[in-house]
């Protein structure tokens, strides 16, 4: 990008030694022409020259972006005090901070989180079972930037699709989940887990393919389901 603003540069500047109001009287001198032209030339070079200038000023564009953060989005763990994992990349610092939000209040930080290096903050204190929206916020010497939103079920409980992914975990379905369009809705990714839907629906759209998703897992339960 330099090398471009350079040779930009470069190009402008040439027209502009070339083309320089001085140069610009003296051709219209020469050639008769209304000295009205003359100052419209004038005017072009300066507004030219401006961008120009304006142009190379102009800082490179820095930003923290996301490379990876997890658990994924929809994922259920049994655990209240769950652990986030990110890894987010400065073009600007080597090391910086991040905070984990979880339903817009903060939930930790770690003040030294090293460049495009996989870290995990720990929720310092317990969630309530259930649905929560979780982010990571990391600050460098450009800005504050904001990961993906996504939303993490705590305490074994979930009320719409999701990934069930602690083993021995005991897990519930709190709600009924109505014409979805997520497929699998409940997708079951480890041994040895219970889930009970409590009498509760499971109902796709006409896109879904599965409601419950169990392949390749041993000691699985599955109870009290309605699936539509």
């Amino acid at each position: 990008m330099t090398k471009n603003f350079n040779t930009l540069r470069n190009h402008i500047l040439l027209h502009e030694k070339s083309f320089s109001p001085l140069s610009c009287n003296r051709a219209l001198g020469e050639t008769g022409m209304n000295p009205e032209i003359s100052v419209k030339g004038r005017i072009a070079v300066q507004i030219l020259f401006f961008l120009t200038i304006s142009l190379l000023s102009t800082p490179s564009f820095a930003a923290i972006t996301f490379v990876s953060q997890s658990p994924q989005n929809l994922t259920a763990k049994i655990t209240d005090q769950p652990s986030f994992t990110f890894t987010a990349q400065s073009n600007t610092s080597t090391s910086f901070s991040c905070t984990l939000w979880i339903d817009s209040s903060a939930y930790g930080t770690n003040s030294s989180v090293a460049n495009n290096t996989p870290t995990t903050i720990q929720a310092n204190s317990s969630l309530a079972a259930g649905s929560h929206s979780w982010w990571i916020n990391c600050t460098d010497s450009d800005g504050e930037y904001k990961s993906s939103v996504y939303t993490i079920y705590t305490g074994g409980e979930i009320d719409n699709c999701a990934k069930l992914v602690d083993s021995y975990g005991h897990y519930v379905l709190t709600a009924d989940i109505i014409n979805s369009s997520t497929s699998p809705c409940i997708d079951i990714q480890a041994d040895n887990i219970v889930f009970d839907c409590q009498n509760h629906l499971i109902d796709g759209d006409d896109n879904a393919d599965y409601g419950i998703y169990i392949v390749g897992k041993t000691n699985v339960t599955v109870r009290n389901c309605r699936v539509g």
